[in-house]
């Protein structure tokens, strides 16, 4: 495990060797003069380093290069940040390489070091990017939980915190989304092309492309359920306002001949005929409420209130 600028004693190992070199504690610029030392074409580098690049798998004459996108070592279903993870497997070497700490690979260091499984490149790397996988399944498993939480919040008290909460969610599956889109792509043409190869199917290949399958599907089925909350928190909030809208037109509409009728005995005109009336105040206070009831009686029989 590289801190500091040492390379193995020889290079490449010997045909009965297999050794596993990991970096991920060191600059840049001495990680690049490692690389280059060990051989690795410099635009590999570059693609290595890169901070952005999306999950691809490359051929070589001596190794195979994978790069995927696993969960940072304080990830979790709140605060998802990934962490990108390179593989240089050869015939009997693994470098892996990842900018901060990855969970996966330091669990896989530690079983070889405790000797719990023998070091084998390629078996090792597989080993590595089905924990990568793995660990995605459990923060999935919490925002299920949580989706199903939201639902039911939604139905009793819609606010604009959920919405802002589902908003949040959307935008970490759609990234997921695209990440174990490409893992599926990469994992599927691997799978076909050890298969090719070894003429025959490769259960440890086929269980890896059966985990990314499986995410992409759970993160597609839960994009949609956010979606589809999304969705329904706009209903309810329209059927709400409709409401409200409706109760106010109603008393709009009502006021709107009381209002006529008020303002038409309020005008200061001395010949306004009704205006000596003994009786005219209680009248009019009649024929208001006879005309407020009315219109009661006949939005209630057009079934608008």
């Amino acid at each position: 495990m590289f801190t500091e600028n040492v390379l193995p004693d020889h290079w490449p190992p010997a045909r009965d060797e297999q050794i596993w070199i990991d970096m991920g504690a060191i600059d840049n610029e001495q990680e690049r003069q490692i690389l280059l030392a060990l051989g690795i074409e410099p635009l590999m580098v570059e693609d290595i380093q890169h901070p952005r690049k999306p999950p691809k798998l490359e051929y070589h004459d001596d190794y195979t290069f994978i790069l995927l996108r696993g969960m940072d070592q304080e990830s979790t279903s709140q605060n998802l940040k990934t962490l990108q993870i390179s593989f240089l497997i050869g015939d009997n070497f693994l470098i892996t390489r990842h900018q901060g700490r990855s969970r996966s690979v330091e669990e896989s260091w530690q079983e070889v070091m405790a000797a719990q499984s023998p070091l084998q490149a390629a078996d090792t790397a597989r080993r590595i990017m089905q924990r990568i996988q793995d660990r995605y399944v459990p923060m999935l498993m919490d925002l299920e939980n949580r989706l199903g939480e939201v639902e039911e919040e939604l139905v009793e008290n819609a606010n604009d915190e959920l919405l802002s909460e589902l908003v949040g969610y959307k935008t970490r599956l759609r990234r997921l989304r695209r990440t174990f889109n490409y893992h599926e792509r990469l994992f599927s043409q691997w799978k076909e092309d050890v298969e090719e190869e070894l003429g025959e199917p490769d259960r440890a290949m086929t269980r890896l492309y059966e985990a990314a399958e499986r995410l992409q599907s759970l993160v597609s089925l839960y994009y949609d359920w956010v979606g589809d909350l999304s969705d329904g928190y706009i209903s309810l909030a329209s059927h709400r306002l409709n409401n409200i809208m409706k109760v106010l037109t109603v008393i709009t509409a009502i006021f709107v001949p009381l209002s006529f009728l008020a303002g038409l005995y309020g005008m200061n005109f001395d010949n306004i005929p009704e205006l000596h009336f003994r009786y005219g105040y209680f009248v009019l206070l009649l024929v208001m409420t006879g005309i407020a009831a009315a219109l009661l009686w006949l939005f209630r029989k057009s079934r608008w209130i």
